[in-house]
């Protein structure tokens, strides 16, 4: 009768949108083997191509993260060969390791993947999820900064320098060796670069994404 009409078409449709949820899960199972298969064999560029896939899949967040989780990894072994370079005191070429060397490393390493991969995540995800990535990058600093920073505070003993210039200290003043005075001035040179680098990297993750020439 007349009435089936509409009914058979409330079921086409609902036929039409469970093909369509199941293609999108085939898509989101495919994206995330191939991601997978890529950190695995270490694929940087198939690692980059395939979570940008996520992106169409209105994944953003889980796209950015797991790109953002494999550069971290990168970073995390680049940073422990450097530090543990300078627990040996040369590195595995055979050359010294200062603690210049190490901070440089470092933050090097974080800015270098912050510049491979900005581009990517905004294009990818959008400027939030982009922002959100070369915040987490930007962590690794932190981290291994710190590690680097104290061991270095350890060595030189300048707590030790520090408590003896404190304003009740009874102490004589221990007299700082001009070669930490210039070391800590390079290592702060060099993380002030790092950071006004960060900071535009921030300021170009959040800007809005312009349209397309035929678009506007």
């Amino acid at each position: 009768g007349d009435d089936a009409v509409p009914g058979t078409a409330r079921d086409e449709d609902w036929r039409e949108m469970r093909e369509m949820e199941e293609y999108r899960r085939l898509c989101e199972e495919r994206v995330r083997a191939a991601v997978e298969q890529a950190v695995a064999s270490d694929d940087r560029e198939g690692v980059t191509r395939y979570c940008q896939m996520y992106g169409p899949l209105k994944l953003q967040k889980e796209g950015v993260r797991t790109l953002v989780k494999y550069a971290t990894q990168r970073i995390k072994l680049d940073a422990k060969e450097a530090y543990d370079a300078l627990v040996d005191g040369f590195s595995l070429t055979g050359a010294k390791v200062t603690y210049v060397d190490a901070v440089t490393s470092v933050l090097r390493d974080i800015a270098q993947a912050i510049d491979e991969y900005l581009d990517a995540m905004r294009d990818a995800f959008g400027p939030e999820c982009a922002l959100e990535g070369v915040h987490t990058l930007h962590g690794e600093s932190d981290v291994w900064g710190a590690r680097i920073m104290a061991r270095y505070t350890e060595e030189k003993e300048l707590s030790k320098y520090l408590a003896s210039q404190g304003e009740h200290s009874d102490a004589p003043g221990k007299k700082i060796d001009v070669s930490i005075l210039m070391e800590l001035l390079v290592m702060c040179t060099r993380g002030e670069e790092y950071i006004k680098y960060v900071l535009q990297a921030m300021a170009d993750a959040a800007a809005p994404i312009a349209l397309a020439p035929a678009l506007e």
